[in-house]
C-alpha cells in the first residue's frame, strides 16, 4: 500500500508539474508571438511614415515656383526624416530577399535627395518642369511605388501573422481551459481511489473487528493484499488464537465443575462401595452356596473392583496431585516404564498373535524439568493404550528425538492399530471419550493433564490405512547436565 501512495502522489505531482509547464509554454509562446506581431506593426508604421515624407517631398517638388512654395529648411527637414526612417529599416534583422529591396530602396533614396537638391538649386522662373525636378519626381514616384509595394507585402505578412496568432492564442486558450479543467479532476479521481483503495480494507477490518467483538471467533479477514494483507493476517492469527484460548477457558471451566462433582461423587461412593465390596467377598466365602450364585457374586466383585478402579481415576482427574519437579533422565525413565508394561495383561501372547516392541531412542536427549512419577504414569497409560488398540497383534513403537538445540524433545509412542476415526480423535482427550467397549474415557484425560502440568503437549496422528502414533513434547532443561529418574 505504501507503493500505490506513493506512486499515486508521483502521478499526482507529475500531472501538475506537466500542466503546469505546458500553460507556461504555451503563455510563453503566445506572448512571442504577440510581440512579433507588434514588431511587423511598428514596421508597417514606419513604412507608411517613410511613403507620407516622400510625398511630402513630392508635394514640395510640385509647388516649388508657386506661392505655396515651402522653405528650402523644410524640404530638408523632409529629406532627413526620410534618410532617418530608411536607416531604422536598414538597421533591422532581414532575410537576404528582404535586405536586397531595403538596400535597393536605400539607393534610390539617396538618388533622390541628389536630385531634389539639385531641382531645388536650379534656377527657373518658368511654370515648366525643369530636367532636374522631371527627374526627382520620377525618382518619388519610382520609390512611392517601392514602398506601396513592401507595405503591400507587409500588409499580407500581417494579415497571415493575425490569422495564425488569433488561432494559436484560442488553441493555447481551450487547451488552458482543457488543463484547469482536467487536472483537477484526474487528481481528485486518483486521490478517490487512493483513499478508496486506503478505507474499504479499514472498514473490513473495522467490520470484522465487530463481528469479534459481537462474539463471532469463526470469521475471518480475506481479499485484503499489502500491508492490510499482512494486518488481515495477524487478525486472523488473533481470531484463531482467541477461539483457541475461549475453547480452553470453556474446557477448563468444565474441568473444575467435572472434578468437583467427581470428586463428591467419588468420595460418597467410595465408602458404600467399600462395604458392599466386604459383604460380597464375606458372602462369596460361605460354604452353603451354590457354583453358579458363587460366580454371581465373583462378577459382581470384579463389578465393584472396576467401580473402585473408576473412583480412583475420577479422584485423579479431578485432583491430581502436585507435581514434584526434578531433572528427569527421559531415556532411563522409558526403559523402566516399558519393562513394567511388558507385564500388563495387554502384551501376553493370545493364540500365537503377539506384539513386538521396537525402541529407537536417541543417542543424546537432554534432560527434562518434570515430575518423574507422573510423567511415567503419562507414558503408561499411553503404551497400554497402544497395546490395547492391537487386539490381533502388532508392532508397538517408542521413540525420542531432539530436533533442534534449545527446542523440545519429543517422544513418541506408534502402534500399528486400525487406528482413530477423525470425528473420535478431534475429542479423544475430553473425559469420558473413549473406543474400548470397557473403557472410562479417563485415561488419555488424565494424560493430557499430567503432561500439561509438566509444561509438555501431547497430540495424536492416525492414519488411514491403520495405526495411531501419540506426540509427546517436552521442554528441555535449561540445566542439561543430565540426571537421574
Amino acid at each position: 500500500m505504501r507503493k500505490r501512495i506513493a506512486i499515486g502522489l508521483a502521478l499526482i505531482f507529475v500531472l501538475f508539474l506537466a500542466g503546469g509547464m505546458h500553460i507556461v509554454l504555451s503563455v510563453r509562446k503566445a506572448s512571442a508571438m504577440m510581440e512579433e506581431l507588434i514588431h511587423l506593426h511598428q514596421v508597417e508604421i514606419l513604412r507608411e511614415h517613410l511613403l507620407i515624407r516622400v510625398d511630402d517631398v513630392q508635394a514640395d517638388l510640385h509647388m516649388k515656383n508657386t506661392r505655396f512654395a515651402r522653405p528650402e529648411g523644410v524640404v530638408t527637414s523632409h529629406l532627413s526624416n526620410m534618410q532617418r526612417i530608411i536607416k531604422s529599416c536598414t538597421d533591422c534583422h532581414h532575410s537576404t530577399a528582404t535586405g536586397g529591396i531595403i538596400g535597393d530602396l536605400q539607393t534610390k533614396i539617396d538618388r533622390y535627395e541628389g536630385a531634389v537638391g539639385r531641382a531645388h538649386h536650379a534656377k527657373s522662373e518658368a511654370m515648366t518642369l525643369m530636367p532636374e525636378e522631371e527627374e526627382a519626381i520620377g525618382l518619388g514616384e519610382e520609390i512611392s511605388r517601392s514602398v506601396h509595394r513592401i507595405i503591400s507585402q507587409t500588409q499580407m505578412r500581417l494579415q497571415e501573422k493575425n490569422f495564425f496568432v488569433q488561432r494559436e492564442i484560442e488553441s493555447t486558450k481551450t487547451t488552458v481551459i482543457i488543463l484547469l479543467f482536467v487536472v483537477p479532476v484526474v487528481a481528485l479521481v486518483l486521490m478517490f481511489v487512493l483513499a478508496r483503495g486506503i478505507t474499504g480494507p479499514v472498514n473490513s477490518l473495522v467490520a470484522a473487528t465487530r463481528r469479534l467483538k459481537g462474539g463471532d471467533l469463526d470469521y475471518r479477514v480475506s481479499g485484503l493484499r499489502d500491508e492490510f494483507g499482512e494486518l488481515a493476517g495477524a487478525f486472523n492469527e488473533m481470531a484463531a488464537s482467541l477461539r483457541e484460548q475461549f475453547q480452553k477457558m470453556g474446557r477448563a471451566e468444565q474441568m473444575a465443575v467435572l472434578g468437583e462433582m467427581a470428586a463428591g461423587l467419588a468420595h460418597e461412593i467410595k465408602n458404600p462401595l467399600a462395604g458392599i465390596k466386604v459383604s460380597i467377598d464375606v458372602l462369596s466365602m460361605q460354604p452353603h452356596f451354590a457354583a453358579g450364585d458363587k460366580e454371581v457374586l465373583e462378577r459382581v466383585g470384579a463389578e465393584i473392583r472396576r467401580l473402585e478402579a473408576l473412583m480412583k481415576g475420577l479422584l485423579n482427574f479431578a485432583k491430581p496431585p502436585k507435581p514434584q519437579f526434578s531433572a528427569v533422565a527421559l531415556n532411563d525413565l522409558l526403559r523402566l516404564t516399558l519393562a513394567l508394561a511388558l507385564k500388563h495383561p495387554a502384551f501376553k501372547e493370545r493364540d500365537g498373535r503377539r506384539i513386538e516392541v521396537k525402541e529407537d531412542l536417541a543417542g543424546y536427549v537432554p534432560p527434562v524439568n518434570a515430575d518423574a512419577a507422573q510423567l511415567q504414569q503419562a507414558f503408561l497409560n499411553v503404551i497400554l493404550n497402544a497395546a490395547e488398540a492391537m487386539p490381533e497383534g502388532g508392532t508397538l513403537g517408542v521413540a525420542t528425538s531432539y530436533p533442534s538445540e534449545g527446542g523440545d524433545v519429543v517422544v513418541s509412542v506408534a502402534d500399528t492399530g486400525r487406528g482413530v476415526d477423525p470425528l473420535v480423535r478431534e475429542k479423544l482427550f475430553q473425559p469420558f471419550v473413549t473406543t474400548k467397549a470397557k473403557g472410562t474415557g479417563l485415561g488419555l484425560a488424565i494424560t493430557k493433564r499430567l503432561v500439561e502440568q509438566q509444561g509438555g503437549k501431547i497430540a495424536v496422528e492416525s492414519r488411514p490405512e491403520g495405526g495411531t502414533t501419540f506426540l509427546i513434547r517436552l521442554p528441555a532443561s535449561q540445566d542439561q547436565a543430565g540426571g537421574g529418574i
